[in-house]
Parts: C-alpha cells; structure tokens; sequence
C-alpha cells in the first residue's frame, strides 16, 4: 500500500488489515507525489509475476485478479489482461447495492484505440516482465502517465487479452485527479497524440515497419479514425467519439489526398460540427475519384446535408473495407 502522503487516514485501515495478514507491505511518502510516481513506488516493493493498480475509491470483483491471472497463464503471447467494469456515482458502493449502475463494455484491444480511451481500463493487470523491456510508467505525468505507458507498451508489440467479465466497480469520484486537473490533462493528451500521429510512430505502434508506402499508411490512419463511431458501449449503448478522427482523418488525406473514405468522413464529421461548407467540400472531392459503391454513400451524405442533417446517425461513414 504506497501512502502518497495522504490527509485521509488511510493507515489507520491499514494497520487493522496487517494484524491480520503479515504479508501486507505499506509506504508512506514525505511529500505529495503523483499517481505513477506512487505506482512505480509500488511495482519496486512488490515480488509479484503481475501487477495492477487498486485505487482506494474502487473495488474489484472477488475473484477478478485470479481471473487475470488465470488467463495470462494460459496465454503467454499476451502481456496484459482487462475486463468490463460497472460505474457508480455512490462512494463505497458494492455490487450488490441497490445504487444507480451503468455497465461499461470496453471494446477487444487494438492499438489505435488508444487515441480514443484507455482501452484495456484504468487498471490493467500487466506481466511485471513488461516493465524490464519498456521501462516503467512516466512520473512526471499527472494524468495520462497509464495511456502513454500502454501507448509504449503496443508501440513495442505487446497485446492485452480483454476478457467478457465484469472485474470491477469504479466510482466516478468528482474529485479524482483527473477531474481536478481537466487542463494538465487535456495537454498531456494532445501531445501524447502528437507524438503518435507522428507517421514513423503511428507506424510502429500500428505493427508496420518504418518503409510503409504513404498510401498503406494512409489506410492504417483511416482505419483507425472509422473507430470513432461506435467506439463502446455503455449499458448496450453505442457511444461516438468524434474528436480524434479529425486528427486521424486529417493525417489520413496528408498521406494520399485521393483516401476516399477519409474525405467522406471528414465531411461527416464537419456537418456534425455543423460546418456545411467545409463538408460539403470534402464530399465533392471524394465524389469526384469514388467508385460506384462509394458514390452511394456519398451521395447521400451531400443530400443530408443539404437538408441540414447534423445527426451522425443519419450520415453514413466509408470505412476501408467498402
């Protein structure tokens, strides 16, 4: 247990635990540190063939670790491991409670997924071995020191195995220090992003190696935008993200200005921003180099679009293999 300094008294419930269990290992720091400085802290104490952090304001499963565990030993050409969790609005709330729930699916693991969310969750349980090859998380991160260690971690060719069971409770906590540093974490984002736009980084963590032709790489960008619509689920519920495809899309048209399904997109994605000039753009040059399936598509985005449809349900994304 790595006491980062804590004002809450957290020892106090320590101390009751390690009466009981001797092999209970707590740490309290001098000073405030961040959340992976305090991780690392924690991996350097521990002897365990696995790690995976345990916020004090979420609960595991009962038997959520050994699951993990279980599965990682089953499949060695994985490194990682992540379940379902269900979130909760209700401190120290069970799962047995009566509290208002909502069941969060995380979607199968790929790396370009990353530029979306923490995919493989706010609690992956990784080999310790990972740690030896890649190094450990980023401390001077205070809010996105997890993404861009998993960013690091496909970068270099290890895959998480995520699993169709509910491993955990997480509070939506107000105070949590994402919520308390929206800022900082808005621009360690942007530029974790950045450096993995980057076409030799982008082709790495893709799997590719660096000679990837300029038209293969624009796919990959186009490939990995598309997964904005739909990204995941939230009480069976498709949920868009349609901040990142920009980006992605963007990059995808830099690579090979004739990417049909990125121009259509893009269109798509400036109507929903409510931007009808610059879609309507877009769209004129995808239909003037698409073929016969495409042009449906794109033709009737332009006629949505006319009529002033904003909705990305009722316009129609090309993905690559259209």
């Amino acid at each position: 247990v790595v006491d980062s300094n804590s004002l809450e008294n957290e020892r106090a419930v320590v101390e009751r635990f390690s009466k009981q269990y001797s092999n209970i290992v707590y740490h309290r720091t001098s000073q405030r540190e961040t959340v992976y400085a305090a991780w690392n802290r924690g991996i350097e104490l521990a002897h365990g063939e696995y790690f995976v952090n345990a916020n004090t304001d979420d609960r595991f499963s009962p038997d959520a670790l050994e699951v993990m565990a279980d599965s990682l030993d089953a499949y060695p050409e994985y490194d990682a491991a992540y379940g379902n969790w269900v979130y909760t609005r209700t401190p120290n709330d069970t799962f047995e409670s009566s509290a208002a729930k909502l069941l969060f699916v995380y979607p199968e693991f790929h790396p370009g997924l990353f530029f979306y969310l923490q995919i493989t969750s706010h609690a992956s349980f990784v080999r310790r071995s990972v740690i030896d090859k890649i190094g450990a998380f980023d401390s001077a991160y205070t809010v996105f020191g997890d993404r861009e260690f998993m960013f690091r971690f496909s970068a270099t060719g290890h895959k998480a195995l995520k699993l169709e069971k509910i491993v955990g409770l997480y509070q939506e906590n107000p105070t949590s220090v994402e919520r308390a540093n929206r800022d900082i974490g808005m621009q360690e984002c942007a530029a974790l992003y950045d450096a993995y736009l980057i076409p030799e980084q982008f082709a790495r963590l893709m799997g590719h190696d660096h000679d990837v032709s300029p038209t293969s790489l624009s796919r990959a960008y186009s490939e990995v935008g598309c997964f904005g619509m739909g990204l995941y689920q939230i009480d069976g519920n498709p949920s868009h993200a349609l901040g990142s495809p920009t980006r992605l899309f963007a990059k995808a048209i830099e690579m090979d200005p004739g990417n049909i399904e990125a121009l259509n997109n893009m269109g798509v994605i400036a109507q929903y921003h409510q931007a009808k000039k610059d879609a309507l753009r877009f769209l004129e040059n995808a239909a003037s180099q698409a073929n016969d399936n495409q042009i449906k598509t794109i033709a009737h985005n332009q006629k949505m679009i006319s009529r002033g449809v904003c909705d990305p349900d009722q316009l129609r994304f090309i993905y690559p293999s259209d």
